[in-house]
C-alpha cells in the first residue's frame, strides 16, 4: 500500500486565531533563515525546530512571506511527518489518524484544528510504499532497477547507488531538486535505517520494531507545479483521500521517466497473465508430475485443456516447455529470476 510519509504545508498567519509561543516550550529552540539555514535572532524570519521532544527528534514551524496580488502575505509553514504518530509511525498519514497528529501539535504548542489542518496548502509531499524482501535478494533487485535505468548527460539526473553501514540502496534525482521533468524516488533498507544514528533514538524510545527484511520506496510531489501535472488540489483533504490505484499511477508515471519499461500494455498484461499461468504450472504441474509420478506432458495436457482457444493453447505450450526447460536445469535460479520480475511490477519499476 502507497501511504502519505510526510508533507510540508502552510496556513495564512491571519486564521491562526493564536500565535504560536515556542519560548514556553521545555526543549531546545533552533532559529534559522528558511533559504540559508543560517541561525538568527526572534525578530527576523525563522524557523523553529523543537528538538529531543520524547523521541521524535524535531518538528519545524516557519514563518514565510509570499506576495498575493503584489501583497505581502505571512504564512504559518509548518512540517508533518509520520513520526507524529509515534507508535503507529509505519501506518503512514491517513484520515484516520489525522486527530492524533493534531493532538501532538496542541500538546507542543500549535494550536491548529482539523479542519484548518485539512484545508491548508500542501507545498511538498512525500509518499511511501514498504516491501519485504531479504538481505540476500536485496542486491539482485538493486542490479535488475540498475540494468534497466536510463542514461542522462545532465548532472543531478539518472541514478545514484548507495552501500553505507546504515544506507543500502538505490535513488533517482534529489529530493531538493525534484521537477515534473525530473521527479525523485528512491529505494532503501528500512531496518538499517531505523538503526541508524539519525532515526534510532525515536525508533528505541517507542519501542518500535523493525522486521530485518524491510525495505521502503519513496517518491516526491515537490510542488504547485507537480500536482498540476496528475491534476491534483494542493489542499491536504485532498492527498488524503487519493485511492490507490491513482497513487500507482503516479507512481509508475514517475519510475517511467528513469526507467526502461515495456511501452506496450498488452505486452505487461501477457507478462502477469504468463506468471499466473507459470505458477499454476510450478504449484499444480510439479505436484501432479513427481509427487503423482505423472509424465510432464500428461501433467501439461491436463492444463492447457482448460483453456478453450486453440491459438493460446499453442502459445502456452511453448512457453511451458521453456518453464519446463529451465525448472529441470536450473529451477532455483528461474524461481528467483520470477520473484524479482513480481517484485519489480508490483513497484511499478517494469
Amino acid at each position: 500500500m502507497i501511504k502519505i510519509d510526510s508533507f510540508k504545508l502552510r496556513i495564512p498567519k491571519s486564521e491562526i486565531k493564536e500565535l504560536i509561543d515556542c519560548t514556553n516550550l521545555e526543549r531546545e529552540i533552533v532559529m534559522m533563515v528558511l533559504s540559508t539555514g543560517e541561525v538568527i535572532s526572534e525578530q527576523t524570519l525563522k524557523v523553529q525546530k523543537l528538538s529531543n521532544d520524547g523521541g521524535i527528534t524535531s518538528i519545524a514551524i516557519g514563518i514565510e512571506t509570499i506576495p498575493i496580488k503584489r501583497i505581502p502575505t505571512e504564512y504559518l509553514t509548518l512540517k508533518v511527518t509520520s513520526k507524529l504518530l509515534k507508535q503507529s509511525y509505519y501506518d503512514g498519514i491517513n484520515i484516520d489518524n489525522l486527530k492524533q497528529i493534531v493532538e501532538y501539535l496542541h500538546s507542543v504548542g500549535i494550536p491548529i484544528s482539523i479542519e484548518k489542518l485539512l484545508s491548508a496548502e500542501i507545498t511538498d509531499i512525500d509518499f511511501c510504499k514498504d516491501f519485504t524482501i531479504s538481505e540476500a535478494k536485496y542486491p539482485e533487485l538493486i542490479d535488475s532497477i540498475n540494468s534497466n535505468a536510463k542514461s542522462f548527460k545532465q548532472s543531478k539526473r539518472g541514478l545514484n547507488i548507495f552501500n553505507q553501514k546504515d544506507n543500502k540502496g538505490i535513488e533517482f534525482s534529489s529530493r531538493k531538486t525534484a521537477t515534473p521533468a525530473n521527479p525523485f524516488f528512491k529505494i532503501y533498507n528500512k531496518f538499517l535505517d531505523s538503526q541508524s544514528v539519525k532515526h534510532s533514538v525515536f525508533f528505541s524510545y517507542y519501542k518500535l520494531e523493525t522486521n530485518p527484511d524491510l525495505h521502503r520506496l519513496e517518491f516526491t510531489l515537490k510542488n504547485k507545479r507537480h500536482f498540476d501535472k496528475y491534476q491534483l488540489s494542493n489542499k491536504l483533504i485532498d492527498f488524503l483521500t487519493l485511492d490507490q490505484t491513482t497513487l500507482k499511477n503516479i507512481l509508475s508515471d514517475i519510475t517511467d521517466h528513469h526507467l526502461n519499461k515495456p511501452k506496450d500494455t498488452n505486452a505487461i498484461m501477457e507478462l502477469r497473465k504468463n506468471q499466473n499461468v507459470i505458477e499454476s504450472y510450478i504449484e499444480w504441474g510439479l505436484e501432479l508430475s513427481t509427487r503423482l509420478n505423472i509424465p510432464y506432458e500428461t501433467s501439461k495436457d491436463l492444463i492447457l485443456n482448460t483453456i478453450e482457444k486453440k491459438m493460446t493453447r499453442y502459445r502456452h505450450s511453448k512457453m511451458f516447455d521453456k518453464v519446463h526447460y529451465e525448472l529441470k536445469n536450473s529451477s532455483a535460479e528461474y524461481a528467483n529470476k520470477t520473484y524479482i520480475n513480481s517484485l519489480m511490477i508490483e513497484l511499478c519499476l517494469a
